[in-house]
């Protein structure tokens, strides 16, 4: 059941349609804040992709399947960091832009992988807008939410 959207169910289309909403109505009610329609794009473009990289059964596969298996102590080896769904995330979203040539200048391409790993290491002026879609400080994003 939703209180948001009647017959929502938990999914990327919903969460990337609530971020931009809120991002939005952040923008309309606090003009001083300096939201451009570039950062709601942002935003949003990270709440569609941030779970791209889950696995099925979602946080199961991550943490008992992943977290078990040679392919995590592999990823390990290749990359330096361990195996999380939101790091394979932005694996995906690169390769979606590139394989499909899609334009996407780099500076506006870490943006959005910053706001899919919730990567607070970066100051933009803006660390709310880290905070909707994986909020690594208190882990109260629109992604729970809904």
């Amino acid at each position: 059941m939703s209180y948001f959207e009647k017959g929502a169910s938990h999914n990327r289309l919903g969460v990337g349609f609530l971020a931009n909403k809120f991002v939005s109505l952040l923008r309309e009610r606090q003009p001083e804040l300096g939201i451009t329609d570039v950062d709601i794009e942002n935003v949003t473009i990270a709440a569609l992709c941030h779970d791209l990289g889950h696995g099925p059964f979602s946080h199961v596969f991550d943490k008992e399947f992943i977290s078990r298996t040679r392919i995590g102590r592999e990823w390990m080896e290749l990359h330096g960091e361990r195996w999380t769904h939101e790091n394979m995330s932005i694996r995906i979203f690169d390769f979606l832009l590139d394989d499909n040539r899609i334009a996407f200048d780099e500076e506006r391409r870490s943006v959005v992988k910053e706001y899919i790993l919730g990567d607070m290491k970066v100051d933009r002026g803006k660390p709310y807008l880290m905070d909707i879609v994986a909020n690594k400080r208190n882990n109260f994003d629109l992604d729970k939410v809904f």
